[in-house]
């Protein structure tokens, strides 16, 4: 890895808004305020991407990103490592949907609503 290959982020990494934190990388463009330090620095993963896959090198912001890459771009090798699937089932009863845990959330809204259940 060359550290020129990396984003360079402001010495300070933040700045506080009414108390509230917001990203100062130089390549961000969110104006989102954080409540905690915590969630800022979750959010400035996306910038550095330190979860690397092993088999491209292709850098994420978490190692589920990285699953989920595996499992898209490099199939056998995922199945060869016993890289865990990150999905969630709908837990509506006779539904098998499945997917990422925002998209099952926005099924349940969408597709299992009160007056919409289509099964």
């Amino acid at each position: 890895d060359d550290a020129s290959d990396k984003p360079e982020i402001a010495p300070r990494r933040f700045v506080v808004v009414d108390g509230r934190y917001q990203c100062a990388a130089r390549d961000c463009k969110s104006t989102k305020l954080y409540q905690h330090p915590g969630e800022l620095r979750k959010h400035q993963k996306n910038h550095t991407r330190p979860e690397k896959c092993g088999v491209c090198g292709v850098g994420r912001a978490e190692k589920k990103d990285v699953y989920r890459h595996m499992w898209r771009a490099h199939l056998l090798e995922a199945i060869e490592q016993n890289i865990p699937q990150v999905s969630t089932k709908c837990h509506f009863p006779g539904c098998t949907h499945k997917g990422r845990r925002d998209n099952v959330t926005r099924h349940l809204k969408t597709v299992h609503a009160p007056g919409r259940e289509k099964n």
